[in-house]
């Protein structure tokens, strides 16, 4: 079988789970990591036994000659790695959140497929194996028509990334044009521009910081579209940090736990109301049980990994790549989850401004 020549520039806290990701597809071989710090790249070179490492990406390019780059590195740097790399002949994986901004985005897609080359956004909640049972099962229509979309965020501040980030005015992530957010809420703009089948949903947004903090860490976004709505919530101060997904519809809900690796289904019920108050707890039971047995299959199996939806995705794409087909994520969702990211950044902006006028208006 064929096998593609991968190399990964950014060798950071993510670029690991690329590594493993890559070397578990059965369908690559790493030939380079490259990172501007020397220390860092020769680090993850040794411990993914990869043959050659680089601090210049160029170099790295022309030498080891990749069919595949993963771009791992801070969101400010995308354009211009992603421009070179596509240039030089390979099909990109670029981290979220893929651009700064949906014009650039737009750019970038242009400019790939110009050079005929694959792109994929590491939008890869979207092929965690919790959200793909979720979505067979409202494509089958356990749950009806789906009407709204329910998605939370708790993020840790005091672990060790969010640490960094909180204490550094000028970490990359504080340099975002949406901060802490830009870079937090991609995976659930991709479920929504998923499940909302509107080019351009109306989206409202407010957020506002949480003492001692001096940058806004909470958020709330509504997004609108014809037939569906969504809401997405992002905290940083409700513990256990955590992620869930819900998706109600005429007929029910499904219900995403991203940790327990978990979904759950409620069907609406014809039952009196006496009687369902003893059969739900006892489909939730059974319905637990059977979450536990598959989940212990899978840890039985090395198969519950904390990234599976980034080693189903990369699969995806490195299949697509030496099969020529269609990419997993289309790059159209790829623009609408920017697009939406700008809508979140303009409605906050908005706000802001109308807090400002509010503020300096002189009661008469």
């Amino acid at each position: 079988m064929t096998t593609l020549r991968v190399a990964i520039v950014g060798c950071g806290q993510i670029a690991d789970a690329h590594l493993q990701a890559a070397r578990r597809s059965g369908l690559a071989t790493i030939a380079a990591v490259c990172d501007r710090s020397p220390d860092l790249a020769r680090q993850a070179a040794v411990r993914f036994a990869v043959p050659e490492w680089y601090s210049d990406f160029d170099q790295m390019l022309g030498r080891a000659r990749p069919d595949v780059v993963h771009i791992a590195t801070p969101p400010a740097t995308h354009d211009a790695l992603f421009r070179r790399a596509i240039a030089a002949g390979a099909h990109v994986y670029m981290e979220k959140p893929f651009a700064l901004t949906a014009p650039q985005a737009r750019d970038m897609l242009a400019f790939a497929a110009d050079h005929r080359r694959l792109v994929c956004a590491g939008h890869d909640r979207l092929f965690d194996p919790s959200w793909l049972e979720c979505r067979n099962r409202i494509r089958a229509g356990a749950i009806g028509t789906p009407r709204h979309a329910e998605f939370f965020q708790s993020y840790d501040l005091d672990g060790p990334f969010g640490r960094i980030v909180a204490n550094d005015d000028l970490h990359w992530v504080r340099q975002l044009p949406g901060k802490l957010f830009q870079n937090t809420i991609p995976h659930g703009l991709a479920a929504i521009a998923q499940l909302l089948p509107d080019e351009r949903p109306l989206v409202t947004a407010t957020s506002w910081l949480r003492p001692p903090y001096d940058f806004d860490t909470e958020l709330h976004v509504l997004v609108r579209g014809v037939q569906m709505s969504a809401t997405l919530t992002f905290v940083t101060g409700a513990r256990p940090a955590t992620s869930y997904v819900r998706v109600y519809g005429t007929d029910g809900w499904c219900e995403v736990d991203y940790d327990a690796r978990a979904t759950r289904l409620r069907a609406a019920s014809a039952l009196p109301s006496l009687i369902s108050k003893i059969a739900t707890p006892w489909a939730s039971t059974r319905e637990s049980a059977g979450i536990l047995a598959r989940n212990a299959v899978r840890l039985l199996c090395g198969n519950l990994q904390y990234f599976a939806g980034l080693h189903y995705l990369v699969r995806a794409f490195y299949e697509a790549v030496l099969q020529g087909g269609h990419p997993p994520i289309d790059p159209c969702d790829i623009y609408r989850v920017s697009l939406l990211m700008d809508d979140v950044l303009g409605a906050l902006g908005n706000e802001r401004e109308l807090a400002r006028e509010r503020a300096t208006r002189v009661p008469a």
